[in-house]
């Protein structure tokens, strides 16, 4: 016998609202969907548990230096914004999974709420795309084979200024500072009972970025993994599966590399933070 579920307090369903960032893409879409998908987090989750994910782009202090740091603080709203929906909307999802699979109930109110949901969250891909081709670098990302807006939009909100050290307060010397502040320089590793000293949110974004590079032929960067997998082809104790891991790692710094040294040209080399 299945049951049928009606939720006594149930989640806010954005598609009762008038107008509600379900409306077609246009300039308010932003704030819309900042309004809904923060109730819907407000009701899900406490303020700890919200943050705790949160990515933290690297700016600099220096205002006169600042003229886009209103664009990066505003790219690192979106991309939480989306981190934030994706996970409440999985959550969703797999409640409404459990209920039909394992206790045998039927509930359209949740799969409602799941459809909205994933509304929204395409809404918020959108106003984060929408933000990225007014950074810096949006042009480059649109243009480079394998990147792709969304996860190139999340990389660079984990980064922040890509030619700022901001823990010292000047400017990166090269993409090596970079590299490490992702977790890509040599001997970062993960130890336990030790705090990584780079940042988590952009390795994983440099990471899934080589995964997406390598899939597709005409990417610039799949010639770098072919080449990484076919030196160390034939290693002794090398698998493949250590070939493989050790060319999307060179794949990720590659990416990195050209982030630096694509916003310092397009920056200028009159720009003190834009030079090594």
């Amino acid at each position: 016998m299945t049951t049928t579920l009606t939720p006594a307090n149930p989640v806010p369903n954005p598609s009762d609202a008038a107008p509600g960032p379900l409306a077609s893409d246009h300039g308010s879409d932003e704030a819309q969907v900042a309004s809904v998908a923060g109730n819907i987090l407000a009701a899900d989750q406490g303020p700890s548990e919200a943050r705790e994910h949160s990515v933290g782009g690297e700016f600099s202090t220096d205002q006169e230096a600042c003229a886009n740091q209103g664009i990066y603080a505003e790219l690192l709203f979106h991309a939480e914004m989306l981190t934030d929906l994706e996970r409440l909307r999985i959550a969703t999802e797999n409640r409404v999974r459990s209920l039909g699979q394992v206790h045998g109930i039927e509930s359209a109110d949740y799969e409602q709420q799941a459809e909205a949901l994933a509304k929204i969250e395409h809404q918020a891909t959108l106003a984060l795309q929408r933000a990225l081709r007014r950074h810096p670098l949006g042009s480059w990302v649109k243009r480079t084979v394998g990147i792709g807006e969304k996860q190139g939009a999340r990389l660079l909100a984990a980064i922040g200024d890509p030619c700022w050290n901001a823990l010292e307060g000047r400017p990166r010397r090269g993409p090596a500072e970079l590299w490490a502040y992702c977790g890509y320089a040599p001997g970062q590793k993960r130890t336990k009972g030790v705090k990584n000293n780079w940042n988590a949110q952009a390795k994983m974004r440099a990471y899934l970025i080589a995964e997406s590079c390598i899939k597709q032929r005409h990417s610039p960067y799949r010639a770098v993994y072919d080449d990484a997998r076919a030196n160390w082809a034939g290693r002794e104790g090398v698998t493949d599966g250590h070939a493989h891991n050790h060319a999307l790692r060179l794949v990720a710094k590659a990416v990195l590399k050209d982030v630096f040294l694509e916003y310092r040209r397009v920056m200028g080399a009159t720009s003190h933070r834009a030079m090594s």
